[in-house]
């Protein structure tokens, strides 16, 4: 038997006095609803939270898009604008900008205004603040030695620019000669690398990864050798809206054949290369010709083509819309995630609260989620072989894949609540105020 969600109210004890300013530069992606649902739980347990973001709408209360001032790019956003279209696009690791591309000359940021009144007694809480945050300006209005909190959605604070970094461990001592910049010569990612490691020494910088694999690579970092603490925060979910009761409405919303076995894969770029898309096409493309299944696709700004000769197949699209998110779970037979890289990946606990099994790779912080036998499988990340065998025994055995999916269910329930976030952000507060 489920065990019930706990009330709300329960977190909300000693919250009144806390006060919270949440930093994240946009609403779309998996920073964005992270962010929102802590802004928007601690609101509810009585806190007073404030969440400012530059890109996006209002999405709720207290939610603020900030005017931004024009101003000169330092170096450390030159770095991040560069690698985050490296990141979005899947560019090769040689890619190099074009001649000019990174001038101070040439490139200018909006930089955000505060509302007067945003930094009064509020804790800080950095979220994923790429294009946000220009780090002396903004720290120059805290007082040395005053808290902050700083929470991973990916790498991209632990490291000169990079927001995962693949097998490069450059970030544990001073990038420069970025691997996915491919300057030579270049410092800009050294430099801002110096940057983040100087808000752990002139503040007490509290860190916050969203799995184990985020943690790990977190405290290899220089930009935190000299954090206050550092600690995983696993992200929570509304197990009440993601559940395996809507299948059927689901299906037929989608227009899934009914005895159909269908597989999910969700990329909010379908062909991101580090999502793993290829690898999830040869592994179907590899699958014996009799197995019957069907793909479904959540995702935004490609079309991803089907993945194997003669299947059925349908791509969703990208949407924000929590419901929809919901049934396009509960439809699923299975659910793959093969990334390459992936920090956690709220998908894979979305799935299992649905009731489907997952197959995760042994690079992503949904390790710290999936029980390899029990509610899905972990193969090598790039593992094509190995890909093919778990999706192959979880297509083949229908009765199996739904014991895998009733105890994923029953960990989303036990262990990854949104409530058991919210305590948790409530307790690591409340030692800072």
């Amino acid at each position: 038997m489920e065990a019930a969600p706990r009330d709300i109210s329960e977190g909300g004890k000693g919250s009144e006095g806390l006060r919270i300013l949440h930093l994240n530069s946009w609403q779309r992606g998996g920073s964005g609803l992270a962010a929102r649902r802590i802004h928007s739980l601690l609101l509810e347990s009585g806190a007073d939270s404030l969440y400012c973001f530059v890109r996006g709408e209002p999405e709720g209360p207290a939610q603020i898009r900030l005017k931004r001032a024009r101003s000169n790019l330092i170096a450390a956003c030159r770095v991040a604008g560069a690698v985050v279209r490296n990141v979005r696009h899947g560019l090769p690791p040689g890619w190099r900008s074009r001649p000019g591309e990174i001038s101070c000359a040439e490139i200018r940021a909006r930089l955000p205004v505060f509302p007067a009144d945003a930094f009064a007694g509020r804790i800080p809480h950095l979220h994923w603040t790429e294009g946000l945050l220009d780090i002396p300006s903004f720290f120059r209005r805290l007082r040395p030695g005053s808290p902050v909190v700083c929470t991973l959605h990916d790498l991209a604070h632990a490291t000169g620019g990079c927001h995962y970094p693949g097998a490069c461990e450059r970030y544990a001592e001073n990038c420069g000669d970025c691997p996915v910049l491919g300057i030579p010569g270049e410092r800009l990612s050294s430099h801002n690398l110096r940057l983040r490691a100087s808000v752990a020494e002139r503040f007490q910088l509290h860190v916050v990864a969203n799995s184990h694999w985020t943690e790990t690579r977190a405290r290899r970092s220089r930009a935190f050798r000299n954090a206050a603490s550092i600690r995983t925060i696993h992200y929570g979910l509304d197990t009440r809206q993601f559940t395996p009761a809507l299948r059927e409405e689901a299906r037929r919303e989608f227009g899934v054949p009914g005895d159909l076995r269908l597989l999910g894969f969700s990329a909010d770029i379908l062909d991101d290369p580090r999502k793993g898309w290829p690898t999830l096409q040869a592994a179907l493309r590899s699958l014996p010709g009799d197995l019957k299944f069907g793909t479904l696709l959540l995702g935004g700004s490609t079309d991803a083509p089907p993945p194997a000769g003669g299947c059925w197949h349908r791509t969703v699209g990208y949407t924000a819309e929590r419901a929809t998110v919901a049934r396009f779970h509960a439809a699923l037979d299975l659910f793959v995630m093969p990334s390459r890289e992936e920090a956690f990946g709220q998908v894979a606990i979305e799935a299992m609260a649905s009731g489907v099994p997952v197959i995760v790779t042994d690079q992503s912080g949904a390790c710290d989620v999936v029980e390899p036998g029990v509610t899905g499988y972990v193969v090598p990340a790039d593992g094509v072989a190995e890909l093919a065998a778990g999706i192959r025994l979880l297509l083949s055995d229908p009765a199996g894949a739904r014991r895998m999916g009733a105890a994923g269910r029953a960990v989303a329930v036990d262990r990854f609540t949104q409530e058991r976030e919210r305590d948790a952000y409530l307790r690591l507060y409340r030692t800072l105020a």
